[in-house]
């Protein structure tokens, strides 16, 4: 694809994404929380700071095309678009087998779909919408792989990895009675930090799979 062509794909799979994402988000935020969830509110929720990611990510992007500035298009592509991309490959990743196999896995006091709290729009807006369009992006726009090396990347993934453990162990008030955003996290140590160990490594992994598989172009 010549370069004018990136251009346009860039802008409008961006574009697109920002519409699907804000408007996905605000429906997210307005479902009413059951009280072991309402003090910390949506903000701990993964899907949710995954989705404000994206949303930085496009708004970097698309801010990056029209001011024509190389160094926030090089932030843009290469810290905003991995980084986005990797954490809603794995809320994708986990969420849907989940969603569809053990739903109380990852939703409180549903059990089946029946109860579900999101219409599928909005569970398709948030969960499955910003990792397909990033990945496009990437894939189409994208010469070459991500340049962050794979060094880099396992201290980046390690470092978000830790720091959302340390702030659901600050905006949950467990002593008052509060839950983990996600039941399958309800649980004690070390299994906890077991649990955060492998999703933070299958990041990295996803990180991996992604620079070993895209095609380089000219």
């Amino acid at each position: 694809m010549r370069t004018n062509g990136r251009t346009v794909a860039c802008a409008a799979l961006n574009a697109l994404c920002l519409c699907t994402s804000t408007w996905g988000l605000r429906r997210a935020t307005a479902v009413r929380l059951p009280a072991s969830l309402a003090g910390a509110g949506h903000r701990q929720f993964l899907t949710i700071l995954a989705v404000v990611a994206t949303i930085i990510t496009n708004v970097a992007n698309l801010g990056a095309l029209v001011a024509g500035d190389a160094r926030a298009r090089r932030w843009a592509r290469q810290v905003a678009l991995p980084v986005a991309l990797v954490v809603e490959t794995v809320v994708a990743v986990v969420y849907w087998p989940l969603r569809v196999f053990a739903l109380p896995l990852i939703m409180h006091d549903v059990k089946d779909g029946s109860r579900m709290p999101l219409a599928v729009s909005v569970d398709c807006a948030v969960h499955l919408a910003p990792v397909v369009l990033l990945a496009a992006d990437y894939a189409v726009v994208e010469r070459r792989p991500f340049e962050m090396s794979l060094g880099r990347a396992w201290l980046v993934v390690t470092a978000l990895g830790l720091g959302y453990k340390r702030y659901l162990a600050v905006v949950v008030d467990r002593a008052g009675g509060a839950v983990y955003p996600y039941p399958f996290l309800d649980v004690a140590e070390p299994y906890q930090s077991g649990i955060f160990v492998v999703v933070t490594t299958a990041a990295w992994g996803v990180f991996w799979a992604y620079k070993r598989v895209h095609v380089r172009s000219t």
